[in-house]
């Protein structure tokens, strides 16, 4: 059962890219651009591509919620193997992958269904 409204996910995915910018100082892996700027170019990315999806809380609906849960996944895995593309998994791997997961599961558990209405944040 995915237990995520679109109306949460969409409040989460704008908290999940502050997350992902503010990683480095939160993990305090912020001494290289290296294993410090992928969190913070896919948050960038991720608050970017939320405001341009058609959800709650955007202001540009242009782009279909799935293949925001389409891209939610893909950063996720990005995200999550950076450490050995980017060649810095002997600095810091733990939080990028702990992020990826945390961002795919959140997509997966996210109910596509408009009617859902189970977990919806009033207002």
């Amino acid at each position: 059962m995915k237990l995520i409204s679109i109306k949460l996910h969409s409040i989460l995915d704008y908290i999940f890219g502050i997350i992902l910018i503010l990683s480095p100082w939160i993990f305090m892996f912020n001494k290289d651009i290296s294993d410090a700027g992928s969190p913070i170019i896919l948050g960038i990315f991720v608050i970017a591509y939320s405001l341009l999806t058609n959800y709650n809380y955007s202001l540009f609906k242009v782009i279909p919620f799935r293949f925001n849960l389409v891209l939610d996944i893909s950063c996720g895995f990005v995200l999550a193997i950076s450490p050995w593309i980017l060649n810095f998994e002997d600095v810091v791997y733990a939080p990028h992958v702990f992020l990826g997961a945390v961002q795919i599961l959140l997509a997966l558990n996210t109910n596509r269904d408009p009617r859902f209405s189970k977990l919806q944040i009033p207002g």
